[in-house]
Formats: structure tokens, C-alpha cells, sequence
């Protein structure tokens, strides 16, 4: 924005985009075509960031687009005439999209011929951009891009896929309505009704569907080859919140990963073994419990740290188990804020003051926490050659129960 105005910024894009193809045409192709971008404006994290509006679309940023499209097509007529025997084709998905956009109950989305109920669209909206912040809008988005060979997971019961079945754990999801929307209906250890966010990362990276938890024993290693939860219901940063749970500690669960790494390579041989490991995505949904359970019911950390030190020791835990997969071979990983904590039921029930309602000095502290985690991301990016971190949040789930009616009935 310091060396361009916006026409001067699309002119210079769109030169790049006509150097690119003049490259491709030089090495043999010459069947091509440019697609034009979407509506950006109206991309999920463009309707969180409108502070104005918030929820609409930010139109001066589909304004650009509008003006970028245009620019790209004449583009492409300028290339058809100048480089012989090269059709150069412009498409448009901006209408479409927006049309989607504007009326998402007839434009079939997904490929179903069946209207979407506007939940599972809001769903599928936030998954399509957190797969996007992966590995299309991270810094070294190329290479990134390319290949992502397993889901490595870690974590609390937001990802935990039924490891606490096979450990001594005070509570586990194996009875209804656990796993009411699964596959056949039964209860598979996850703490939901279906499927975690990671078995949906996982098949849209065109991995199988779910991603199994590692003390199953029905799963092999080829299976496993192809991700792999450690993740372990009540778990946290802090072990002495794992230990009043009785959960695997993120401690715990690093040595999992190393003991998988070793069956992997036995199995695939080392080279094998060290290109899944690097290709992987390694995903952390942890510090929940820390926040919710250890430090609020229990009284030990509190003892011990203000919120604000509690929070600074839960991310210098975060920190360093991330170095430590990175020191195993891990580089694309992703750092997950914790939930609206006072919003999960349980709080709701201990609120004495206020029957029902959310806890929200709970929840102020969760985004203390979150805006910290956000921080380690960016320090971990700039000291870790070759890796590729990302902070995502849930703020898809505030607004959930801000506003219920407006995601499903």
C-alpha cells in the first residue's frame, strides 16, 4: 500500500500473471487459462474483520477483485493475439460465488441437489478457510501447497478420537449420544456427535475421512501412516492438569509421536518415514482444561500466578512442544486457540451467580490466552527455518452461541 495505489497494484499482479504464462507457453504449453478471484470481501474472515458491519461482506475489498478480474481478461485477450498457437481463456468464478453467496439455499453447494441447511454451510465455509490458511495463505504458501501426507494430532477432547478408551480415564464418550451422526451411529471415544475438525482437515486434504486415535489396536501402521491422534480427553499444557484428569499429558503424547516415528520407519524404511514426518500437518487443540478446569476449580496454580503468569506458563509449554516436534522432524503445524471455555455447559451449570449463562470471566481469560498463542506463532514462524506455522481460533463457536437461531434450529 506504501508503493501503490490499488489500479497500480493490480496492473503489477496482473504482470505477473502474464509473465507466468508467457513461461509456460515458452516451456510447451498452450492450452491455458487464467480464472479470476472470488469475491474476497466476502470470505469468512473478511465478515469477522468488519468491524462496521459485522457478518457482511467488506465490498471495497470485492471492489479490487472486480477491478483485478477485469484487468486479468484483458490480459488474456492480449496473450491469445500475441502468442501463436495459444488460446488463452478467461474464466469467472466471481459470479457464481457471489451468486452462492447471496442466495446459498439454491445454489446446491457442495454438489448436492438437496438445499444445504445454512448451518452446515456456515460449517463448511469455516473449514473451506481454515484448510486455505494452511497452505494457500501461509507464508511459503508454494511449497506448502503441494502435499500434506498425514494429519498429526495433539491434544485435549476437542481432538481426541477415543484414545481414553484404552487408558484409566475418569470419563470417556462410549454411550450415547456420543457418535449419534457417525458412521452407524455408535460412540467411537470422540466427544461429539460425529466427526473432530481434524477428520474433516484430513479429507479435504484427500486423506481417509477420519483420523484414528494411536492405542487402537485395529489400526496398522500403514493406516496409521496416514494420520495418527495422540490426543487424550482432559489432557492440557500444564501436566497437573492431565494428572487431575487422569488424561495422557501433552508431555506424554510427544513420546507417543516418537515411538510412532520409530514403527513408521521400521515399516516404510527411513527415507520413507522422513518425507511423511516432514509432509505432515501437525495439529494442536490444547488449553482448554488448563483454563476451564486446573486453574479455576482447582487451587494450586492459582496459589501460585496471577491469570496473566498462568497464561505466560501455558504458552512457554506451547512453545516448547512445538520445538520439540520440530526438532523431530515436523514443519507445517498448526497452533489452535482454545474454546468461549465459559460457555461449555459444565461452567454454565457451576454458575451460581448467574444460572445458565456463560462464565465470562472464563472467557476472558480464554482470550488472553488465545491472543498470547497467536504471539508464540509468529515468534516460532520467524526462529524455526523451514516451518510453516498458523494460529487458528473458534470464534466460528462464539458466535454460535451468540446467535443459535442463525446455524440450525
Amino acid at each position: 500500500r506504501a508503493q501503490f495505489s490499488p489500479p497500480e497494484y493490480v496492473a503489477f499482479l496482473v504482470g505477473h500473471a502474464g509473465a507466468a504464462v508467457r513461461e509456460a507457453y515458452q516451456l510447451g504449453g498452450r492450452k491455458i487459462q487464467l480464472t479470476g478471484i472470488m469475491p474476497v470481501g466476502c470470505v469468512p474472515i473478511m465478515r469477522t474483520l468488519n468491524l462496521q458491519k459485522p457478518g457482511e461482506c467488506m465490498e471495497e475489498f470485492n471492489q479490487f477483485a472486480v477491478m483485478f478480474k477485469a484487468e486479468l481478461h484483458k490480459a488474456a485477450d492480449k496473450l491469445t493475439g500475441e502468442l501463436p498457437g495459444a488460446p488463452v481463456v478467461y474464466s469467472d468464478m466471481y459470479g457464481s460465488v457471489s451468486a452462492a453467496i447471496a442466495n446459498p439455499l439454491e445454489a446446491a453447494i457442495l454438489g448436492s441437489k438437496t438445499k444445504m441447511p445454512s448451518q452446515h454451510l456456515q460449517y463448511y465455509q469455516w473449514l473451506l478457510l481454515l484448510l486455505l490458511r494452511h497452505f494457500l495463505l501461509s507464508p511459503s504458501s508454494t511449497a506448502a501447497a503441494g502435499k500434506v501426507s498425514a494429519i498429526i494430532v495433539f491434544g485435549d477432547s476437542t481432538v481426541d478420537p477415543g484414545n481414553n478408551y484404552y487408558n484409566p480415564f475418569v470419563g470417556r464418550a462410549s454411550f450415547p449420544p456420543y457418535g449419534r451422526d457417525f458412521n452407524g451411529g455408535v460412540p467411537t471415544g470422540r466427544y461429539s456427535n460425529g466427526r473432530l475438525i481434524p477428520d474433516f482437515i484430513s479429507e479435504g486434504f484427500g486423506l481417509p475421512s477420519t483420523v484414528p486415535a494411536y492405542f487402537d489396536t485395529n489400526n496398522t501402521i500403514e493406516r496409521l501412516a496416514m494420520g495418527v491422534s495422540f490426543a487424550s480427553s482432559g489432557a492440557g499444557l500444564d501436566d497437573l492438569t492431565s494428572e487431575f484428569i487422569m488424561a495422557i499429558p501433552l508431555s506424554k503424547q510427544i513420546e507417543n509421536f516418537m515411538e510412532y516415528k520409530e514403527r513408521l520407519t521400521l515399516a516404510k524404511g527411513q527415507s520413507a518415514a522422513n518425507e511423511i514426518i516432514a509432509e505432515a500437518l501437525y495439529y494442536f487443540g490444547i488449553g482448554n482444561n488448563d483454563i476451564g478446569v486446573n486453574y479455576f476449580l482447582l487451587p494450586q496454580r492459582r496459589a501460585q500466578f496471577s491469570p496473566s503468569e498462568y497464561v505466560a506458563y501455558l504458552n512457554g509449554h506451547a512453545d516448547a512442544a512445538v520445538r520439540e516436534v520440530y526438532q523431530l522432524g515436523g514443519r507445517k503445524i498448526q497452533l489452535t486457540g482454545i474454546l468461549p471455555v465459559g460457555c461449555v455447559p459444565a461452567m454454565r451449570t457451576v454458575n451460581l451467580q448467574m444460572p445458565g449463562e456463560c462464565r465470562e470471566d472464563f472467557n476472558q481469560y480464554a482470550t488472553m490466552f488465545n491472543a498470547e498463542l497467536r504471539k508464540v506463532a509468529n515468534k516460532l514462524n520467524g526462529e524455526l527455518p523451514g516451518a510453516q506455522l498458523v494460529y487458528e481460533d473458534y470464534s466460528l463457536v462464539s458466535a454460535i452461541i451468540a446467535n443459535p437461531l442463525e446455524y440450525g434450529k
